[in-house]
């Protein structure tokens, strides 16, 4: 028969009575004990229930969260959600969706799952050997990809002014590693607890090659660019007072479970740094499950694009000028000197040619010159510029019109870039 539930305000020692009473009516078990033994372990079950769902509802509840970048208490669907933006549903649900269940039911039971995250959750020691593990019965599962030391949480005040008291936490020795707080995409497990006091909560945790995303996690621990952050459930919290014992903004969390661990990733306009590196892992052939290749391809679409364009140097006709010139009047002392002396029988008849007429000449010819190197250099853009737009998206097009302006500064090139736009509407 199904066990009652404890009502409100109602007393440990007064639910156990009436508890005793049902099962004793209906001659449910052998003896009192055993009802007893089991009415106490339903009242703390059903206490501590309650106790999570009014500390989840309160977080819900909050007008605006404070704490920045990812860190603080919120539910597991912020972290679930920044995979889809990130992969795109058909790869989630290829990926994740196991014994029934779809991305979409995972998602809606994240909503339910309280996390928490700060900046001293991070990698303590990479790579640890397995001689620091003898003693502490502890078996590497088959296929152990790395074993490395963490923080798991601390006693850290968040902005939201929540404290999750370190004493208070106890660990599931069996929890899973999780990727995003996915259970369904587990890459590893807790070993042992390497430190546990009032100023942190350190274990030993293991990378298990299961599916493509542990080589990839293993990749983004040894590089330290992993972050971390717990599942847990509330067993007993308050809320914070100061000295005098008024309320203040904020929990205090007395005692939790931590149900699982994982290592997470935040949305992309969060930690552009660390993006920037998966990006760059990402096509260097570091990191190949699908999910982070899909990662980097969006992050690759939302990277501002930056064109290259090799503008003419109008110095350059007066420097080739200069040269030429130099080199023919150098040319012609050479050639005087070798040439037999003129008389008045062999001279050639001399032109007569005005000094304005010789450097109108000089000038058209510069200016010609000049013309056709900057002409040279303008379409040889523009054929660049052909060959982008052909591959290119619609936010490098966009960036591409830039360029268009720079060099629509002729009637010629305007009638070009009115070309080049029409290629670009379509």
């Amino acid at each position: 028969m199904p066990l009652p539930t404890p009502r409100q305000n109602e007393s440990r020692s007064e639910f156990v009575s009436r508890c005793l009473g049902i099962l004793a009516e209906a001659n449910e078990f052998e003896s009192n004990e055993q009802r007893a033994a089991v009415c106490h372990s339903h009242y703390d079950t059903r206490r501590d229930m309650t106790v999570n769902t009014k500390l989840l509802k309160a977080i819900r509840d909050r007008d605006q969260k404070q704490t920045r970048h990812g860190y603080g208490i919120q539910t597991a669907d912020k972290f679930v959600r920044t995979m889809l933006e990130m992969a795109g549903a058909d790869i989630c649900n290829q990926m994740a969706s196991k014994n029934g269940m779809s991305f979409h039911d995972i998602l809606q039971k994240s909503t339910e799952t309280l996390t928490y995250s700060n900046p001293d959750m991070e990698v303590q020691e990479k790579e640890v050997s397995p001689d620091v593990l003898v003693g502490q019965s502890v078996e590497l599962p088959k296929n152990t990809l790395m074993v490395f030391r963490h923080i798991l949480t601390t006693p850290r005040e968040d902005r939201d002014g929540d404290v999750l008291r370190t004493q208070g936490a106890d660990p599931d020795p069996k929890m899973l590693l999780l990727w995003q707080h996915i259970h369904t995409l587990p890459i590893g497990k807790m070993l042992a607890i390497a430190e546990h006091n009032s100023e942190g909560l350190s274990l030993y945790s293991a990378i298990v090659d299961m599916n493509e995303l542990s080589h990839d996690a293993a990749v983004m621990v040894d590089n330290k660019m992993g972050r971390f952050s717990h599942g847990f459930r509330a067993l007993e919290y308050d809320s914070r007072k100061d000295e005098d014992g008024n309320e203040i903004y904020g929990f205090d969390i007395k005692r939790f479970e931590i149900m699982e661990e994982s290592l997470v990733s935040v949305p992309s306009n969060i930690d552009a740094e660390t993006n920037e590196v998966i990006l760059s892992m990402v096509e260097g052939g570091k990191l190949t499950s699908a999910v982070l290749k899909e990662q980097a391809r969006v992050l690759r679409e939302k990277k501002p694009v930056t064109v290259v364009v090799s503008l003419p140097d109008l110095n350059k006709g007066e420097d080739d000028e200069e040269s030429r010139t130099g080199q023919e009047e150098g040319t012609g002392s050479e050639e005087q000197e070798t040439l037999p002396e003129e008389t008045d029988a062999n001279k050639p008849e001399e032109k007569e040619t005005s000094d304005a007429e010789v450097i109108e000449e000089k000038e058209v010819s510069e200016e010609e010159e000049i013309e056709e190197e900057v002409e040279e250099k303008r379409i040889t853009t523009y054929e660049a510029l052909s060959v982008f737009l052909a591959k290119a998206t619609r936010l490098e097009r966009d960036h591409a019109l830039v360029v268009l302006q720079a060099l629509n500064n002729s009637e010629d090139q305007r009638q070009k870039g009115l070309r080049f736009r029409r290629l670009l509407s379509n």
